[in-house]
């Protein structure tokens, strides 16, 4: 063991504090997307005073508000009984039912804020939202870029770190908090009184506390990161497809001597979030027969009929839709897949690589299914592709830096390494030029994600 005046240190002082500084950045960016107001409304009016905004608002943001009013005033979980049913717009066959179908846990959360807030809580807990996912990612990270056989364990701390370990984790992580901090899928939902932020920032939370439980074989860790599963489960139910990809990371990550762990612990976490999440789908069984209503949540015959919107998402759009525009977003992405091609010799990187990318694929190949049945195609449904991808791009992109960091060429090419780095520099560049236009420009004119037109330019 390393006395603790020689133990290496895991995160600099200098990447702290720059860790600590685009936490921030990407917080004021948050509040300042929250505090914009609508192009032909009122601008002194903001999504931080949302009744008055309110016709400005978009269609979800609106009954997400109606059925917080409803929980405030002990009407139940229901929209029935408010006001909103007589919108033109809103579609009795979808909303006048005695329990709305995604589960209570969002609405909750703004029931809570709202408490202490007021009209202002609704948009706090997408800052709160926005602050949890963060620091859960870069946490995320962390695990992901640690070598096999590290453990911190002891109570007096870590041992030494392999040969180049501080490097490329302090890398990964530096590139992990411009990530998340200017992540555009985080931004666009973030920047929207949403479920989709707070489904985000708990599912994360609930995977990156998981794998921190697993290296650490503590098993009081892992039900806290299953408690936290079955919360984002009560937000939505598609919390659960962030598990598969958690669990093969930390198949990547552990040694062989841990599976056994791994095994048993995996199974806890996934059964004790299921037995959380349980009492939901018996309230729905007992108030309409079946636990999963084969409409929840996909848009009633007259809207698809009657809305020009509805009926672009949901005839119009293809269900590859997400394939096609999840990487013109998330602009790390293809050059993440790249590097790992590039460096596919490297047992550990490859490893890890998999299993990130097995998690985007379950999350994509889920929701291009219920495209195919008729639901709504909307990029902000693949949310939980992001932390994966982030992490992708840092591990990725430190192998590369530490390569060269060795004084070793990339495939023993000057030329390759640097068009590598070059490559990597635009992607994460592009990335948060996404973010920021989505979050200051986009977020007042339109509500879906719009990718930066730099493919229009390439190819006329």
């Amino acid at each position: 063991m390393v006395s603790g005046q020689t133990r290496p240190k895991l995160v600099s002082r200098t990447i702290g504090g720059a860790v600590l500084v685009a936490f921030l950045l990407g917080l004021a960016t948050r509040i300042l997307s929250l505090n914009l107001s609508p192009t032909n409304g009122d601008p002194a009016v903001t999504r931080w005073q949302p009744i008055h905004y309110g016709p400005a608002l978009e269609r979800d943001e609106r009954i997400y508000l109606a059925l917080t009013e409803q929980l405030a005033a002990g009407n139940g979980y229901t929209l029935q009984g408010h006001p909103i049913l007589s919108e033109p717009w809103v579609a009795r066959e979808q909303y006048d039912r005695p329990l709305f179908f995604h589960p209570p846990g969002g609405i909750a959360l703004f029931w809570l804020t709202s408490r202490i807030a007021g009209d202002s809580g609704y948009a706090m807990a997408e800052v709160l939202s926005f602050a949890l996912y963060f620091w859960a990612v870069v946490f995320l990270g962390f695990q992901a870029s640690r070598p096999v056989g590290l453990r911190c364990a002891q109570p007096d701390g870590c041992s030494a770190p392999l040969p180049g370990y501080g490097g490329r984790t302090q890398t990964s992580i530096l590139l992990l908090a411009i990530l998340a901090a200017f992540c555009p899928l985080m931004s666009q939902v973030t920047g929207r009184l949403w479920l989709d932020g707070p489904l985000l920032a708990f599912s994360t939370a609930a995977a990156a506390l998981f794998l921190f439980g697993v290296r650490r074989q503590n098993t009081k860790i892992v039900t806290a990161a299953a408690l936290l599963l079955g919360y984002a489960s009560w937000i939505k139910l598609t919390a659960f497809l962030a598990a598969p990809g958690a669990l093969a990371l930390a198949w990547a990550i552990t040694e062989s001597g841990q599976r056994r762990f791994l095994f048993t612990r995996g199974l806890l976490w996934i059964l004790l979030a299921g037995l959380l999440h349980l009492p939901w789908e018996i309230w729905q069984w007992h108030v309409f027969g079946t636990p999963f209503p084969t409409w929840a949540g996909k848009p009633a015959a007259q809207l698809v009929r009657d809305n020009p919107y509805v009926h672009y998402l949901t005839v119009v759009r293809s269900p590859w839709i997400y394939i096609q525009l999840l990487p013109q977003v998330l602009w790390t992405l293809v050059p993440s897949v790249v590097l790992l091609g590039l460096q596919w010799g490297k047992r550990e990187l490859r490893k890890r690589g998999l299993a990130l990318l097995f998690w985007i694929a379950v999350v994509v190949v889920f929701h291009v299914t219920l495209a195919t049945m008729g639901y709504s195609k909307l990029l902000r449904y693949v949310i939980l592709t992001a932390p994966a991808a982030l992490v992708l791009f840092a591990i990725t992109t430190a192998e590369v830096v530490r390569t060269l960091q060795d004084g070793r060429w990339v495939l023993g090419s000057r030329q390759a390494s640097a068009g590598l780095i070059v490559l990597a520099a635009t992607g994460l560049a592009l990335q948060v030029i996404q973010a920021l236009t989505t979050s200051l420009v986009d977020n007042r004119m339109i509500d879906l994600i719009r990718p930066l037109p730099i493919l229009d330019l390439i190819f006329g």
